[in-house]
């Protein structure tokens, strides 16, 4: 089975749109408030720990206070790191070192560390069209202009047409991190996905030249 029909039976299950609470992949570009660069805060966290984890002498674990004083000095509140690995750790993208008996329980649920899961995402998954064509309708939009063309789309030229307009959105709100040196970076994201993007639109267009003559 090709690799987009896997990801497209995982992701929508017998479902005909993305449903986070059925589907077993996570959404990394929700957030929990309006604010924009909070839709990169699950992707800068997961690729974070997974440049922590080749650096921690803990078998990969990261003391959670290590973790809060690096989001919140790039601008995200408490609350909003909480929501991320509230939604990351049942979903195996991050993991507790709860599970491990070496950790004195006091201690056990303030380490955490990525999962191969957790890697695969920032790594692999996200630079996908079929990831991002299924995210983007579950996917809060905070600028009302941009939210009028990110709609319903059936076709698949329209829904290519659209991960070009969400992934203009998430232009916009990544300026707010712009000037930071971060392990994950949006625009290389970007650059992949537009290139997911012409690959299948150029097999549309040789395609339908095929079927023309």
């Amino acid at each position: 089975m090709p690799l987009h029909e896997f990801l497209r039976a995982v992701t929508y299950g017998d479902h005909e749109h993305y449903s986070p609470a059925a589907s077993e992949i996570v959404n990394v570009f929700d957030m929990s408030s309006p604010d924009g660069k909070e839709h990169f805060l699950s992707p800068i966290l997961l690729a974070q720990l997974d440049r922590w984890s080749q650096q921690s002498t803990m078998d990969g674990f990261v003391h959670a206070s290590d973790i809060y004083a690096y989001l919140q000095g790039l601008g995200f509140h408490p609350g909003q790191i909480h929501w991320a690995l509230e939604r990351l750790l049942p979903r195996n993208l991050v993991e507790s070192a709860s599970k491990l008996r070496e950790y004195p329980a006091e201690e056990s649920g303030s380490h955490y560390r990525v999962t191969s899961v957790g890697s695969y995402y920032v790594k692999r998954l996200i630079y996908t069209f079929s990831y991002v064509d299924a995210m983007v309708v579950d996917t809060p939009i905070t600028d009302p202009q941009m939210r009028q063309q990110i709609a319903e789309a059936h076709l698949l030229t329209d829904r290519l047409e659209r991960a070009r307009v969400f992934c203009q959105y998430l232009d916009s709100q990544w300026h707010a991190l712009s000037e930071q040196q971060l392990s994950f970076e949006w625009p290389a994201v970007k650059k992949a996905l537009e290139r997911d993007v012409n690959r299948i639109t150029r097999r549309i267009s040789l395609r339908a030249d095929g079927e023309g003559a």
